[in-house]
C-alpha cells in the first residue's frame, strides 16, 4: 500500500463533526487524540548523508564539491559554474 500524506487538521474536523451525532463518541474522541498527538504521521524522509568536501553529483548541475550543510539543503560548488549554488539535499549523491 502507497503511503500518502494527509491534512490532520481536515480529519480532526470531519471527527468533530461526526461526534456531535454519533453514539461512539469515546472512540472517535480516541482517533481524534491519536492523531493530534502524531500517531500516525508519516515517516520522516532520509536525507543524504553528506560532509564538507564530499564530492556530489546534480542531475542538472552536474558534479561538484559539497561545502556548507544546512538542515535540507546543500551548498555546492559545481565544476560547470563560476559560483556556488544552494540545492536541496535530496537532490545530489555522493560520488566517488
Amino acid at each position: 500500500m502507497d503511503k500518502r500524506l494527509i491534512d490532520i487538521d481536515k480529519v480532526v474536523e470531519y471527527i468533530e463533526e461526526r461526534m456531535k451525532s454519533a453514539d461512539n463518541t469515546e472512540e472517535l474522541w480516541r482517533l481524534q487524540c491519536k492523531l493530534v498527538d502524531g500517531h500516525f504521521d508519516s515517516d520522516p524522509i532520509p536525507l543524504p548523508t553528506i560532509k564538507p568536501g564530499d564530492k556530489v553529483r546534480h542531475e542538472i548541475h552536474g558534479y561538484g564539491t559539497a561545502h556548507g550543510l544546512g538542515n535540507e539543503n546543500i551548498l555546492v560548488a559545481f565544476n560547470t559554474l563560476q559560483h556556488a549554488l544552494i540545492v536541496p539535499a535530496k537532490e545530489v549523491e555522493v560520488v566517488e
